[in-house]
């Protein structure tokens, strides 16, 4: 296994993966800053295309939209996953198998698929397909993720730590808020994290389901590359990648600050 990770083949495939991760992010961000409208040729630096598109009316609701819905399907996916994976704990292993069934069906299921089935579902009992209607879309693929973060954080947990609480005089709900979710927080907020990216990029689920008067940014993109991909497209695409960014970092460096194990457990529960 040492021969393996220092072969100059794996270092070479390493560079190349990060490369074609990385690579078109560098070439949105570069158009993006070029003064040549056609982006046929690099005509030197602007910001007249990062300052049209902070000024766009269009532009500004969609990401408003955007972040409303992310941030509805980052609660109801985080809860919905936490619910279920604090039953999942102490289900049977019949109960286990049907629950992880049911969320691995989620992973590998096509979103055009679940996408469509639910349009199908709104049209036929009448509801009306808007901003709600796209967050139980979302939600029903992104609580999956959430659920799969939050099984592997659960599986870290201590039952000992708990029993201890309940020993030292704990009521059950006591040991939920002060032992198991501080132990869990991490996980949540690292579900919170891949929840709200993948709401944010939705463009499948939005497209069924937003109906006509809901337009988020990835529809607003999507619809403005149909024509052309014009340096606007690009100052868009390096706004939202900046921004993601920024959440990301926020969020790791929270996460980085949570540590619950470093406390008592005698003065969590506030003896």
């Amino acid at each position: 296994m040492t021969f393996v990770r220092k072969h100059p083949l794996v270092a070479l495939i390493g560079v190349l993966g990060i490369a074609f991760m990385w690579l078109p992010i560098v070439v949105v961000v570069l158009n993006s800053l070029n003064s040549d409208p056609t982006l046929v040729t690099f005509g030197g630096f602007t910001t007249r295309w990062l300052h049209q598109a902070v000024t766009d009316g269009q532009v500004r609701s969609g990401l408003t939209t955007s972040l409303q819905v992310g941030l509805a399907t980052t609660v109801v996916s985080v809860l919905v996953a936490l619910t279920g994976v604090l039953w999942w704990r102490h289900a049977s292993r019949l109960g286990r198998r049907l629950f992880d069934v049911s969320v691995y069906v989620r992973l590998v299921l096509p979103a055009v698929v679940s996408a469509t089935a639910l349009f199908l579902i709104f049209t036929r009992v009448g509801i009306q397909l808007g901003l709600g209607s796209v967050v139980i879309g979302q939600s029903v693929w992104d609580s999956a993720f959430a659920t799969v973060i939050l099984q592997a954080r659960v599986r870290m947990l201590d039952p000992a730590i708990e029993e201890a609480a309940a020993d030292l005089g704990a009521k059950p709900i006591s040991v939920f808020f002060r032992v198991t979710l501080p132990g869990l927080v991490p996980g949540i907020l690292a579900a919170a994290v891949l929840a709200f990216s993948l709401s944010f990029d939705d463009v499948v689920t939005a497209f069924f389901l937003a109906g006509s008067r809901v337009t988020t940014l990835p529809l607003l993109i999507f619809g403005l590359i149909r024509f052309n991909v014009s340096p606007e497209v690009n100052a868009i695409g390096s706004f939202v990648t900046v921004l993601l960014i920024a959440i990301t970092l926020v969020f790791v460096w929270t996460i980085s600050r949570s540590s619950p194990g470093k406390r008592s457990l005698t003065r969590d529960l506030g003896y």
